[in-house]
């Protein structure tokens, strides 16, 4: 894992476990297929594919949400969940610790099947892995609860899918529950809820690379937004200032109006691109009364409501085109 370095956001790591998601998510949804169909109960063959696809579930989940942990915590800077999902790695660790020790005891009596000490070690193991197998799926259930209500609380511009996805985790485990007790006969509805956990975790991995590819060529939020007093208060606390803002750039377009078309010539040959890294760079210089006048300004310009993101970009356009020409117009206080 040294080679990996977690905080890039183009790093390989997570397109190759988006990747890994989907393909697991389709031999999942197979597996649980099999499981309706052609699974017979109490016979060698299929007990043993059961547990042997247990194991290797285990390994793809637990190093899915690894990752994927460290996606939120390096890419989305949201380290809530980071606890819960460990402890969620942890307790599918010891519930797959449990179906090895399981799975290693019928080994031997499939092999030494007359053998009287392996048919009571096999008993005594079954015994107490199913006892831990069981603390195990109750640590998970809550784990999951608790795991699934802290994502939805995510917000960054594409929070639906953690809302569905943090949904997903709740919806999961009290279907297992249901069928834990026998509620419910069947595994199949718990399965295809897990199908959709993984294929939404390798969906979430894939298109936050999409926007990390595309960012260098828009005005996306780099920041993180600071609190700002209540915008109620701020509008009308503004509303004056905007009005003497207003009159004197009326007034400065009246005695200079050969400055101000010299300055909209120039204004065409310049690329906002070129200077957009300044211009954010110059914007988290502000305080956050600076920042909430700019972003006043720019509402009170437009005629329609405006998303957070689209605010951002015309403040950084502003910034932009104004900064070139008056360097004491937005000048920290």
């Amino acid at each position: 894992m040294n080679s990996i370095d977690f905080n890039k956001p183009e790093s390989k790591i997570y397109r190759i476990t988006s990747l890994t998601a989907y393909i697991y998510s389709a031999i999942l949804l197979l597996f649980y297929i099999y499981k309706e169909t052609l699974y017979v109960d109490q016979t060698w063959f299929h007990g043993f594919f059961t547990m042997f696809f247990s194991i290797f579930s285990s390994i793809f989940i637990i190093s899915i949400l690894f990752v994927f942990s460290k996606f939120l915590d390096k890419i989305i800077d949201f380290q809530k969940a980071n606890i819960l999902i460990y402890c969620y790695i942890i307790f599918t660790f010891l519930s797959t610790l449990s179906i090895i020790l399981v799975l290693i005891s019928s080994l031997k009596v499939y092999s030494q099947q007359t053998d009287i000490n392996t048919l009571m070690n096999f008993a005594d193991t079954s015994s107490s892995s199913g006892v831990f197998l069981i603390l195990s799926r109750i640590g998970l259930f809550f784990i999951s609860i608790l795991l699934g209500n802290r994502i939805r609380k995510i917000k960054i511009t594409k929070s639906l899918m953690f809302k569905t996805l943090g949904l997903l985790f709740i919806v999961y485990k009290i279907f297992a529950l249901l069928e834990s007790f026998n509620i419910i006969k069947t595994e199949i509805i718990s399965g295809i809820i897990n199908v959709g956990i993984v294929a939404v975790i390798g969906y979430i991995l894939s298109i936050k690379f999409e926007r990390q590819e595309k960012e260098n060529k828009s005005f996306e939020p780099l920041i993180n937004e600071s609190n700002s007093r209540n915008k109620e208060i701020l509008l009308n606390e503004l509303e004056n200032d905007y009005s003497t803002l207003q009159s004197n750039i009326d007034k400065s377009k009246q005695n200079d109006v050969i400055e101000n078309v010299n300055i909209e010539k120039e204004k065409e040959d310049i690329n906002p691109l070129e200077f957009k890294n300044e211009a954010i760079s110059y914007y988290d210089g502000l305080t956050d009364d600076e920042k909430a006048r700019l972003n006043y300004t720019i509402t009170k310009k437009s005629n329609s409501l405006l998303s957070e993101s689209a605010i951002y970009k015309l403040v950084i356009l502003y910034i932009i085109e104004k900064k070139l020409f008056d360097t004491n117009r937005f000048a920290p206080k």
